[in-house]
């Protein structure tokens, strides 16, 4: 499938494919399902992050000391909107043997629902973990699952973790339709490449954008964007993704 989607947090651009913290659906400690079905109507897809950057100094999700059932998010969610639950090793490695028996066990409870993305953690940068992280996942994947991978927004440049992994996930998964999360700018033509030589319904996220893509854009406007040049340095980015001949949806 010759064709990868780009999600990102949609604040302040102009995009189909939303990326969004589920602390922005939590109302008075409860789901705000009328919120989400709005985002639902707005995008052609959404993906709910349930809060990675938390686990930077916690081993668990702000919204698990909430009244918060996870199974009825699931159930309630609209048909275009996907939520993961997995702890990924490499926000705190200290974490790291916990975070991978909680992913596991998560995708054990929900990996039924079909708004679930089912995604593996394994060691960070361990492409031996990762192979035998992956095979236990993949003994319980069907066609219809939605697989995420996870760990790698902190590997900046085309690796031989990184090649490693994405070939091995693509050419063994179960099921074609694979999301990567916080994946780097670096690394999309040879992911992307893959995904065509296995046939593979690719999608991406990062929120990297949001830092100058390219000499020209720092040299004018700063190395970060603010509010007035969001869609700018949103714009260059997406043709940096198709300069490097991706066909990109976003």
């Amino acid at each position: 499938m010759e064709k990868m989607v780009f999600f990102t947090h949609p604040i302040g651009i102009s995009n189909n494919y939303a990326l969004i913290t589920l602390n922005h659906f939590i109302k008075k400690k409860k789901i705000d399902i009328n919120k989400i079905i709005n985002y639902s109507q707005k995008y052609k897809i959404v993906i709910i992050d349930v809060g990675v950057y938390q686990l930077k100094k916690q081993p668990y999700y702000n919204f698990e000391k909430l009244a918060i059932n996870f199974k009825e998010i699931l159930t309630i969610l609209p048909t275009n909107v996907y939520i993961p639950y997995d702890f990924p090793a490499d926000m705190n490695i200290k974490y790291q043997e916990l975070f991978i028996k909680k992913s596991f066990d998560n995708f054990l409870k929900y990996k039924e629902y079909k708004q679930f993305i089912s995604t593996i953690q394994c060691k960070f940068n361990d492409i031996n973990n990762f192979k035998l992280s992956f095979d236990k996942y993949n003994k319980y994947i069907t066609s219809n699952h939605y697989v995420g991978l996870g760990n790698m927004c902190r590997i900046n440049q085309l690796t031989d973790f990184i090649k490693e992994s994405i070939d091995y996930a693509f050419r063994y998964s179960k099921s074609k339709k694979i999301h990567i999360f916080g994946l780097s700018l670096r690394n999309f033509k040879y992911v992307y490449s893959k995904s065509i030589e296995y046939n593979i319904d690719l999608s991406i996220d990062n929120t990297k954008w949001t830092k100058a893509c390219n000499q020209k854009i720092r040299k004018n406007f700063g190395l970060c964007c603010l509010k007035a040049t969001r869609q700018l340095f949103f714009n260059e980015y997406i043709k940096s993704i198709q300069k490097k001949n991706i066909n990109v949806l976003f």
